[in-house]
């Protein structure tokens, strides 16, 4: 017992550790990631667990996924194809803003859906900021960006890491009990209405918000 307090309190100190070092990472200048790893390993030494314990409870399906869809970004980046689709927006849209927002809203909330909302956030962020270099003004296409990626998150299994872990662990957690597993399919019949209605009230609010004059 004493020893299991012992751990708890452990563990919520090395969190705490943790998440002071998040919102001061940029005054310290060490990534998160570095952060987080230096938290678990401090938590392994502190408590003197086994990581091979741990070891078969990370998500590595998910961790993979992730690693092959950054790898996959670098490769797109590599091949400057953001430059080619920032100028046919800018051309296609007279450079307009209003029109830049609407359709980085959409445009982002149906490519979340097939690709996870990170990469995507992280391609669409390259070419906002080359709008920006044009003299546009990104504001609000940085708040449909937010919007979209946000909630077109929610139209696929796919389409969001939480998604995705809270999906697998709830799939392994029947174990073969009785229960309907939750797939694509069945995930994407009960999510597109919602998303839809999301996204068009997101529509009417980058329109009230910035546009309305």
């Amino acid at each position: 017992m004493i020893k299991d307090v012992k751990k708890t309190i452990i563990s919520v100190i090395v969190l705490l550790i943790v998440i002071i070092g998040f919102v001061f990472h940029s005054v310290i200048h060490i990534e998160n990631s570095v952060i987080a790893l230096f938290g678990a390993v401090l938590l392994l030494l502190l408590t003197r667990e086994n990581p091979e314990e741990y070891y078969k409870e990370i998500e590595w399906p998910t961790i993979f996924f992730f690693i092959g869809l950054f790898v996959m970004i670098a490769a797109v980046e590599k091949t400057g194809i953001f430059d080619l689709v920032s100028s046919y927006l800018l051309v296609s849209t007279k450079k307009n803003p209003e029109l830049i927002a609407y359709l980085i809203l959409w445009l982002s909330g149906f490519l979340v859906s097939l690709f996870n909302n990170i990469p995507i956030t992280i391609i669409l962020s390259k070419i906002i900021l080359s709008f920006q270099a044009q003299g546009i003004d990104v504001f609000p296409i940085w708040w449909a960006l937010s919007l979209g990626t946000c909630l077109g998150a929610n139209l696929t299994l796919i389409a969001s890491s939480v998604n995705i872990v809270g999906v697998d662990l709830y799939n392994r957690s029947l174990n073969g009990k009785n229960g309907k597993r939750i797939s694509f399919i069945n995930f994407f019949k009960n999510s597109f209405l919602i998303t839809l209605l999301s996204l068009i009230v997101s529509n009417i609010y980058l329109k009230i918000i910035f546009f309305l004059k």
